[in-house]
Order: structure tokens, then C-alpha cells, then sequence
């Protein structure tokens, strides 16, 4: 077997398999990402060499590899090359106090600090990109964090469970995960206006003081504070004005709000959040402006009266049940939609759907239960497709391709 046949890399330059036993590997140029447990237990591995373009290591990865060799400094252990061996940040002893992370590290690996019980401070450089998923998981005393710009993503549970009071985001950060800063003890955040993403409950728990505009409730920065609308201060609103200069819709925003008739939404937004609008019974109409990329997980879901929606022409991704049981929407254009699970299901008053060819449903069950549709327009890319299946299910839907 040859060198690069010990390697399983996909098209997309994810490293998805090991094949070969070396006690010295030397992982290709070409990989971006190392998925799931490609290198877990792997007893006979004592050197690896990490190119510099790597972007995503999956947490699994050096666990129980008991020979393997790694780069220390200060009870911190990395992985990386030659010409940089600080390249990854792998994992640190339990009972650190405090680290300067090296310069030249990218990647903060998933749990690297995790239950780091005694840790108080950490500066992380510039040179760092991503933030793993739990990397500072349960660090019960960490109160002092300096996040350089540079620093474009920190995913999922990263800081939750620490103590930090107040926090400056830099202005290169694009994406928070779902509870990266989940009770944290945070009063006071400043998030740049060139964010695109804060997953569901990123800041939750917390006793932050938020800005007030109107009816509501909003965190963001001195540039811009109304960035990200958090609440209402009624939960018994019907009507609410959104500040102009708001990006984002944080998850759970306006669920259960009963008595919620009208909003506009405001031109600049970007994300509408998780369950942001779920179970809002009496919202009868919403118009997603064009700039909104992604509506996230069952953001409108069982919006029993909302009967008119419309989706932009422009790329828009569609999270799992984002519309789940709104049984009142009549007829739906889908023209540029990347669309996931069950985003449309039961939708029964659903009659007349139409979806462009840029559009790709690739989930399953989207249009389950849609029993009162009768007409689909559909490109003949979907003519083989599971959509067909699941149509046909339904009964008497007259299908036209074009």
C-alpha cells in the first residue's frame, strides 16, 4: 500500500479514514478537516504532522493514543509540523492555572480544556481561528478571557460552566455556537456588527444588561447595541417595531408570545433563531427580507394562522421544522432554498408549491403531511427524487416539471 493509500480523503479534502498502522504519520497538504475518531486509540502512533492549511479537527481525534509524542509548554500539549509545532492546542493538564497560548496556534481542539477546574486566565493570540466544541468546558474559575481578533468561530459549549463576568468579542468573530457561553456569570457583552451566526442559548443563564429600544430587548456593541433582538419586554405584545439596525433574531425570541399579529422585520437581518417565533398563534403574515440566510430549527413552527410567508429569491438555507404545522399557509415559493427535515410538515392547508432549480430539498419528510396539496411545479432535476415519493403519498397531486 502506497503512502497516499493509507489515506481516505474525500473530495472536499476531509480526512475520513487512516488505513495504515506507521508510528510516523505525515497527514497530506490537501486536508481541511479530520472527522470523527480517525485517529482514536491508535496505539502504535507516537509522531503526526499536521499541515498548516487544517481548519477542523474533530474532538475524538489523539484520545488514547497513549505513544503519542506531543509539543509542551507550560502543561499545554500540541500537535502540528516542522515549521510550526504550536499548530493545534490538543489538550492541558487538569490542574493549570493560567496560559499564554503560542503564537501560531489555529485550532483550539474540542475539550482541550475541559474540567480544567483550577484554570483563571487564558489569552488566546491572534493567530488563532476556531475555538473547539467544549474547549473550556467546566472551567469553574476561569474569569479572565482575552479573545485576540483574529478569531473567526467559537463553537458549541465552548466557555460554558466559567465565570466570566464581562467579555469582548473581536470583530473577526463570524459564528457562536449553541451555549458557548452558557452560564458564564456574564453582565456585560460587546458582539461586532460582523457577526452572522449565535446559535441557540450562546448566552444563556446569564444576568446580561441588555439595550432597550422600544419593546425590546436587544445586546450587541457601543457601534451598534441593537445587533442582536433578544425579547420582548411583554410577552403579551401584539405588535412590536424591530430596531432597523438589528442583524439577528436570537433563538427563542418570541415563542409563545400568543398575541404576537405584526412585526417587520428589518432589511439588514441575517438570521432568524431557533424556535424564534414558535407557537406564536395569532402571527397571521411575515415577509423574510432578502438579506436573511438562514432560518434556523422550527423557528415558526405551529404558527397555526399564518397563512402568507415570503421566502427571497436569494440563497436561503431552511432548518428542520421551521414551519412545522403552520396549517394555514395556502401556497409556497421555494426558489434558491437549501431545505432540511420536516420543515414543511403538517402544513395540511397547504394547495400550491412551487420550487426553482436552484433550490435543494435534500431532507426528509419536508412535505409530510401536506394533505390538502394539490398542485406542485417542480424542476425536472426532482423527477427521481424522494420529494416524488413523498407526493405521491399525499395523493392527486398534480406534479408539472419545467
Amino acid at each position: 500500500m502506497s503512502e497516499m493509500d493509507k489515506f481516505e480523503i474525500s473530495d472536499s479534502n476531509v480526512l475520513k479514514r487512516y488505513k495504515g498502522n506507521d508510528s510516523i504519520v505525515v497527514v497530506p497538504n490537501r486536508v481541511k478537516e479530520i472527522e470523527r475518531c480517525v485517529f482514536y486509540n491508535c496505539d502504535l502512533l507516537e509522531e503526526i504532522s499536521i499541515p498548516d492549511g487544517i481548519e477542523i479537527i474533530d474532538e475524538t481525534n489523539f484520545i488514547e493514543c497513549k505513544n503519542l509524542k506531543f509539543n509542551e509548554a507550560d502543561g499545554v500539549r500540541y500537535l502540528g509540523n516542522k515549521n510550526n509545532p504550536y499548530l493545534v492546542l490538543v489538550s492541558a493538564e487538569k490542574n493549570i492555572k493560567e496560559h499564554d497560548i503560542k503564537e501560531g496556534c489555529k485550532l483550539i481542539k474540542g475539550n482541550a480544556f475541559d474540567l480544567c477546574s483550577e484554570l483563571v486566565r487564558i489569552s488566546i493570540p491572534s493567530t488563532v481561528r476556531q475555538i473547539g466544541y467544549m474547549a473550556f468546558y467546566n472551567c469553574y474559575s476561569l474569569s479572565e478571557v482575552k479573545i485576540s481578533e483574529g478569531v473567526e468561530k467559537i463553537y458549541s459549549c465552548a466557555f460554558e460552566n466559567c465565570s466570566i463576568e464581562n467579555l469582548q468579542l473581536p470583530n473577526s468573530l463570524k459564528y457562536i455556537g449553541e451555549n458557548a457561553f452558557s452560564m458564564v456569570s456574564l453582565k456585560e457583552v460587546s458582539i461586532s456588527n460582523e457577526i452572522l451566526y449565535i446559535g441557540c442559548g450562546a448566552f444563556a443563564y446569564n444576568d446580561i444588561r441588555y439595550n432597550e429600544y422600544k419593546e425590546g430587548c436587544y445586546f450587541g456593541s457601543d457601534k451598534n447595541p441593537y445587533l442582536c433582538f433578544v425579547k420582548p419586554k411583554d410577552k403579551n405584545t401584539s405588535n412590536i417595531d424591530i430596531h432597523s439596525n438589528c442583524k439577528i433574531i436570537y433563538s427563542n425570541a418570541f415563542s409563545k408570545c400568543k398575541n404576537l399579529k405584526n412585526i417587520k422585520l428589518p432589511d439588514g437581518l441575517v438570521q432568524i433563531g431557533k424556535n424564534a417565533f414558535q407557537e406564536c398563534y395569532e402571527l397571521e403574515a411575515i415577509n423574510i427580507p432578502s438579506n436573511v440566510t438562514l432560518i434556523d430549527e422550527c423557528a415558526f413552527a405551529s404558527c397555526k394562522r399564518l397563512k402568507s410567508i415570503k421566502i427571497p429569491n436569494q440563497r436561503i438555507t431552511i432548518e428542520s421544522g421551521a414551519f412545522m404545522e403552520c396549517s394555514s399557509i395556502e401556497t409556497l415559493e421555494l426558489i434558491n432554498a437549501i431545505v432540511s427535515d420536516n420543515v414543511f410538515d403538517g402544513c395540511n392547508g397547504l394547495k400550491r408549491l412551487v420550487v426553482g432549480e436552484a433550490s435543494n430539498l435534500y431532507g426528509y419528510y419536508i412535505f409530510s403531511g401536506c394533505n390538502s396539496l394539490k398542485e406542485a411545479i417542480l424542476p425536472k432535476k426532482l423527477e427521481n427524487s424522494t420529494i416524488i415519493d413523498e407526493l405521491n403519498e399525499i395523493g392527486n397531486v398534480k406534479i408539472t416539471y419545467v
